[in-house]
This record gives C-alpha cells, sequence and structure tokens, in this order.
C-alpha cells in the first residue's frame, strides 16, 4: 500500500507545476480564462497559452525581419514606378506612380 501511494505522489509530481510571484490580476485572469474555454483545468490552459507564446515569437521573428520588409518594399516601390501607378494591398490602383 506504501509503495502504491509513493508511486502516485511520484508520479503527480512529475506532472505538477508550482508557479510563485505571480501577480493577482495575472493569476486571476488565467483562472477566469482556464474555467471558461478549458473547464478548469489549468494544465490544458497553460499549455495552449505556451504554445501561442512560442508561435507568437517565431511569428513576430518573421514578421520584424528589416532584411525582409527592405527587400519587399523595393520590390514594390520598382514595380509601381515601372507600371505608373501604385497598387494598394487593398488590390485598388492608383495612378500616376511614385513621385
Amino acid at each position: 500500500m506504501e509503495e502504491k501511494f509513493k508511486e502516485i505522489v511520484l508520479r503527480e509530481k512529475e506532472r505538477s507545476l508550482w508557479m510563485s510571484r505571480v501577480p493577482k490580476e495575472t493569476k486571476d485572469n488565467f483562472i477566469e480564462f482556464a474555467n471558461d474555454y478549458f473547464c478548469e483545468d489549468f494544465g490544458m490552459a497553460f499549455q495552449f497559452l505556451f504554445s501561442q507564446a512560442l508561435e507568437y515569437q517565431k511569428v513576430k521573428s518573421i514578421l520584424l525581419n528589416e532584411e525582409l520588409i527592405n527587400k519587399f518594399l523595393d520590390f514594390y516601390k520598382e514595380s509601381n514606378i515601372k507600371e505608373g501607378k501604385i497598387k494598394l494591398m487593398n488590390g485598388k490602383v492608383l495612378k500616376g506612380g511614385l513621385k
């Protein structure tokens, strides 16, 4: 019986996470989020938020890649100057080109 209890404690210890120094407002918002979207399953709520944070970091590095942005802007400016018009992102075209 004692061995089984130790096994259960060790298994739960592997899956547990204790956090300290979490601001009260953040904790309250997290609990509300977990209650609303994950039926009070804090582990799944944490996993979701953590995976979203990692994905955001990857996307942010792509979106804020200055070299890539400059290449896109240079290409866009050149194509519009050659055609004598400005094509907006929504598909509308302004005639007259860049000055």
